[in-house]
């Protein structure tokens, strides 16, 4: 799935993926992605791929790895592509980066990696649960 966040933005692709709860990896042959679990597993995740553009905007390629591409690779279903979960995804993106440029509007200062809801950071339980 491909999806373009208009700029200006309050950081670049890099900066802006690790607010948006993404961690950086090495790629081989392909370079610096990035990954986040949808849950405390390492699968699945959604594995992207960011790169800015002239006019301040980013585009992010995402994908979900069901499984280590080590063994048989996900990547060459329709689903991986294009899904709920990663429509959802998408949703996730631009409400962050909204709250993000109201909070850059209104003065406070953006802390690089910072993301903007608490509730990415807690698990499928503490999701479920509401826990702490």
């Amino acid at each position: 799935m491909r999806c373009i966040i208009a700029g200006p933005l309050p950081a670049d692709a890099r900066g802006m993926m690790r607010h948006l709860g993404y961690a950086e990896c090495h790629t081989p042959g392909i370079g610096i992605t990035f990954s986040r679990s949808t849950h405390e597993a390492r699968f699945p995740r959604f594995h992207a791929h960011a790169e800015d553009m002239d006019d301040g905007s980013i585009v992010i390629r995402v994908h979900l790895d069901q499984e280590s591409s080590s063994g048989t690779s996900s990547h060459g279903y329709v689903w991986a592509y294009h899904n709920p979960h990663l429509i959802a995804e998408e949703a996730r993106y631009r409400d962050i980066v909204e709250k993000l440029r109201q909070k850059e509007a209104s003065g406070i200062r953006i802390v690089a990696g910072e993301t903007a809801t608490a509730d990415d950071k807690r698990g499928l339980i503490g999701k479920l649960f509401r826990l702490m």
